[in-house]
């Protein structure tokens, strides 16, 4: 069982009765994705001022925010794109796929 957890005004992933080491200050509930081999858990994370997704308790690559609507696509157990924004200012973002290969898996 999986799923999110506050913890001192910030929140976590709890997998199992076992809390995830890393603290956000929000997680995107529908970001929550398995790998097709429910061996990794995905999933985008804010802290400060940075988004960036997570696997496994891993930080990935900060982006600009995720497409609205859109969600972790694994393509295979250890490979997961996604729809993210690219840019700093409203006017100048992009949109651009995001492609996260897990090592080591």
């Amino acid at each position: 069982m999986v799923y999110i957890a506050a913890r001192a005004k910030k929140q976590c992933i709890v997998i199992n009765s076992i809390e995830a080491k890393n603290d956000y200050d929000s997680i995107a509930p529908e970001s929550l994705s398995v790998s097709p081999d429910n061996k990794h858990l995905a999933y985008e994370a804010r802290k400060d001022t940075k988004t960036t997704f997570v696997i496994d308790d891993a930080q990935g690559k900060e982006h600009a925010g995720s497409l609205k609507g859109s969600r972790l696509i694994w393509d295979s157990p250890t490979s997961v794109h996604a729809l993210v924004l690219r840019g700093e200012k409203k006017e100048e973002k992009d949109v651009v796929r995001l492609q996260i290969d897990i090592t080591g898996g």
